[in-house]
């Protein structure tokens, strides 16, 4: 038996098999158990979700301050000169991002985190998104 419900504007199927539930969908279950009315268990599923938003982020936030607290300092790699028409050449030193990966790596894995690009065309420019995410779900740009 399947019970249905609306969230975010899409339909969501809930199966009405308490047992089948995570143990921490406490929740739920009291909700299927006591054939709460799809208008009411699409509010508990929205305050589960919020609740286990919630307690991603505070996990991302824990694993961040761990992970910046053992990482160490990058150190720069490749040296670019520049010539303008109009002043002097200067130059200035950096960090290539395959570098910085290569070191942070082993520590990224060890507290659970991930990052992937995405790019925008902003004003004729590029513009290269980090995203970085947590095995918990939480993830920010």
């Amino acid at each position: 038996m399947k019970t249905g419900a609306k969230l975010e504007g899409k339909a969501l199927s809930v199966a009405c098999e308490p047992e089948k539930l995570a143990p921490g969908d406490a929740l739920l279950r009291l909700a299927l158990e006591n054939k709460l009315p799809p208008d009411a268990l699409e509010k508990l599923v929205n305050l589960q979700m919020k609740i286990l938003d919630r307690n991603a982020a505070q996990e991302f936030s824990r694993a961040l301050a761990a992970f910046q607290a053992e990482c160490p300092k990058i150190g720069t790699n490749r040296t670019v000169t520049v010539v303008p028409m109009t002043s002097a050449p200067y130059s200035y030193d950096y960090a290539e991002l395959s570098h910085i990966a290569e070191q942070i790596r082993p520590l990224l894995q060890k507290h659970g985190f991930a990052y992937s690009f995405d790019s925008d065309w902003i004003e004729g420019r590029v513009k290269v998104i980090c995203i970085l995410r947590h095995q918990g779900g939480h993830s920010e740009r």
